[in-house]
């Protein structure tokens, strides 16, 4: 058996068992009450995921106007939060009269942001079939990078920023979807404010990350009547079957925990939605027709519109897609349908400018991580202070940890040398499911337990794999020496995701991000299972006879192995080498702290000590 699926196979297994839940429920609605009733059901539990803050002034600034043949071009900017400006480009017709249908655009993972030529395409499309359009540029693309000022290599991936911040957030108990969205609505509140706009016919629409961003969007504002997301709409279910990595900001906390599927996303509040997929892309296609065939059936008991495209390309927004849009569009909102998109030159990507290509040169500008920071500073002293058994206590009610001696398999043993040899026991410590091997550290093999035990006992964890760490270090003669690997450390750890020419533990897109990302989807976080995995251990050793035992952590291993410490029962002594400085440290951008030592609003609870 192949250790290291079985990380991926545990949230696979919850994945289904989710989506079969949802199923049977799905199956059962047949009359409009009934799907009013899942509706309500469904958004209030959105209402659960998703926080904003209290709205304040957008203190919109129009930078200059571009004229185009047919059409205008606005440069401006808003701010959605104090000290936090959005930059925009809003297209108008050059003639109209009254107030005009209008899409906010949300743009995908494109470093160009509002200047990327599909984007930007499908709003001067529009605007020349007589649609207002605004197109916003997402944190961290386009005008809004927020780690110019650090010269780090670490810094240039787009996702792996978006991971960053959102590693900063977590820690907080927030989430860069919510940021995102407030921005969405935010600029929902700006086109309001405008006379050429038509606030009774405002609809969402975007591809990729900006497809996500249309979703939750959708699931949180019931201003817009209508909802086109572009090649992302699938189910999680194949996601996580198929080991797709996504950005923290398309990890919507705890949505599983809850019963969610990703479709529950376009029915919190139900509108004529068009969705729009590839039949090559990374979003699984049979996914996406799951998710139509539901908001198709919702949408026909209330009486809106569903309609699906299928491309033929693999992962984009091509023409063949924007002309999907305008068919759809012009059908609900123009008195002519018209799906062709219009001839035009498109202008140079620089007009698309409002601040220089840097919101830096905004007044008043505050980047993402400067607030992160200064609110979990507020959290550090609005902190309730524990003593050890209260915190022992609040900490095994937040991760849901409990007694637990696992039942366990006997492995064939390792040797090293013919003088070290490791006896490996595999672990259940989800049900039915290996989650860690327990390795006995000697110089013969061992099949059981001994219920006769050295005086000293030592459980190792190590930082990244406990058969390399021990290939040189020295056995000792007054001691009975285990190690754990946990999941997705030594043998516990993935290899599918992505499959780059060097793999990284630490990276902010791979495996173990990848698997920490799904704890937080489902509320079964790694490093919780982490720190179950050890208590695991520590219950099975005293279960035969252990009493006091030395815990020792290294890297990686330190933080599940504090929190087990403080909940165990039987550790006299608690090491700790490399350990990280605190969370508070982690929040720092270059910080290598992975998402899996980290659980959502964990400031909250405690720092490390």
């Amino acid at each position: 058996m192949h250790y290291g699926n079985c990380v991926n196979e545990f949230f696979v297994s919850l994945a289904r068992e989710n989506f079969r839940k949802r199923r049977e429920i799905i199956a059962g609605i047949n009359s409009k009450e009934d799907a009013q009733k899942y509706v309500d059901s469904v958004r209030a539990k959105w209402q659960k995921i998703f926080s904003f803050p209290e709205r304040t002034p957008l203190d919109a600034v129009t930078v200059k106007i571009n004229h185009f043949p047919g059409y205008t071009v606005e440069n401006l900017y808003f701010y959605s939060r104090p000290g936090f400006p959005v930059t925009a480009n809003f297209y108008l017709p050059e003639k109209f009269s009254g107030k005009l249908p209008t899409l906010l655009f949300f743009c995908g993972h494109d470093r160009g942001g509002k200047a990327t030529f599909q984007y930007r395409s499908v709003c001067i499309g529009l605007a020349l079939k007589g649609f207002v359009a605004m197109i916003i540029d997402p944190v961290e693309q386009g005008e809004r990078r927020q780690y110019t000022q650090f010269k780090n290599p670490v810094l240039r991936s787009l996702c792996g920023n978006h991971n960053l911040m959102g590693r900063q957030l977590a820690l907080n108990g927030d989430w860069l979807g919510s940021w995102r969205v407030w921005d969405g609505i935010r600029a929902l509140d700006y086109l309001e404010s405008r006379p050429e706009v038509d606030a009774e016919n405002l609809i969402i629409s975007g591809n990729s990350g900006g497809g996500t961003l249309t979703a939750l969007t959708a699931a949180c504002d019931p201003r817009p009547k209508a909802a086109i997301p572009c090649c992302y709409i699938t189910t999680w279910k194949s996601n996580i079957e198929n080991e797709l990595p996504v950005d923290i900001e398309q990890v919507p906390p705890l949505a599983m925990h809850y019963g969610l599927e990703m479709t529950d996303l376009l029915l919190a509040h139900p509108r004529h939605t068009l969705i729009i997929g590839q039949i090559d892309d990374v979003f699984d296609h049979r996914g996406t027709r799951e998710s139509f065939a539901d908001v198709q059936k919702i949408n026909s008991l209330l009486g809106y519109d569903a309609k699906l495209f299928i491309g033929k390309y693999p992962h984009g927004y091509h023409l063949e897609d924007r002309e999907a849009t305008y068919e759809f569009l012009t059908r609900h909102f123009s008195n002519e349908i018209s799906g062709k998109e219009p001839d035009f030159e498109l202008p140079h990507a620089d007009t698309t400018l409002v601040c220089n290509n840097s919101v830096s040169n905004i007044p008043g500008n505050r980047f993402i991580h400067e607030i992160a920071a200064e609110n979990a500073a507020k959290i550090a002293a609005a902190r309730p202070q524990r003593s050890k058994t209260e915190l022992a206590q609040a900490v095994k009610e937040f991760f849901h940890l409990n007694d637990h001696i696992p039942h366990y398999r006997v492995l064939r043993c390792i040797c090293i040398t013919e003088e070290k040899i490791m006896s490996r026991f595999a672990l259940e410590t989800e049900k039915d499911r290996i989650m860690a091997i327990l390795y006995r550290m000697g110089d013969k093999d061992y099949y059981h337990f001994s219920t006769k035990h050295a005086a000293n006992v030592r459980l190792v964890i190590p930082n990244l794999d406990t058969i390399q760490e021990f290939s040189t270090r020295e056995m000792p003669t007054d001691e009975e020496v285990y190690a754990l690997d946990m999941r997705t450390i030594g043998a516990l750890r993935p290899d599918g995701t992505d499959q780059p020419a060097f793999k990284d533990y630490y990276a902010p897109y791979q495996a173990e991000y990848h698997y920490a990302s799904l704890g937080f989807l489902t509320g079964e976080t790694i490093l919780g299972g982490k720190i179950k995995d050890i208590l695991s251990a520590l219950q099975l050793l005293q279960s035969f006879g252990v009493d006091r035992i030395t815990l020792e952590a290294h890297g990686n291993g330190c933080v599940p192995a504090w929190f087990a410490a403080l909940c165990a029962g039987n550790v006299d002594k608690l090491e700790l080498h490399d350990a990280p400085e605190s969370f508070t440290e982690a929040g720092k951008i270059t910080n290598r702290m992975t998402l899996g030592n980290i659980a959502p609003g964990i400031l909250h609870l405690t720092d490390l000590h």
